[in-house]
């Protein structure tokens, strides 16, 4: 199961989906999908420039856990 983190970063830092959306300039659509995990591929694009709007490392936004570690 991978589980995307960005929400948290972003309300860590005090930031929202548009905001994100404006600093990496990749549609509001695309970033809300990725962020809700409502999406079944990505592609590096997005995994970097979100990275580098959030100034964080792809661990931070993207953990994998195995199914029975996630109940």
């Amino acid at each position: 199961m991978i589980k995307i983190k960005v929400m948290d970063i972003l309300e860590s830092k005090e930031r929202n989906i548009s905001w994100l959306s404006k600093k990496t300039g990749i549609a509001y659509n695309t970033i809300y999908n990725f962020c809700m995990g409502k999406t079944n591929a990505v592609n590096y694009n997005l995994l970097s420039s979100v990275c580098i709007a959030l100034d964080c490392k792809l661990e931070d936004i993207i953990e994998f856990a195995k199914e029975e570690d996630a109940k």
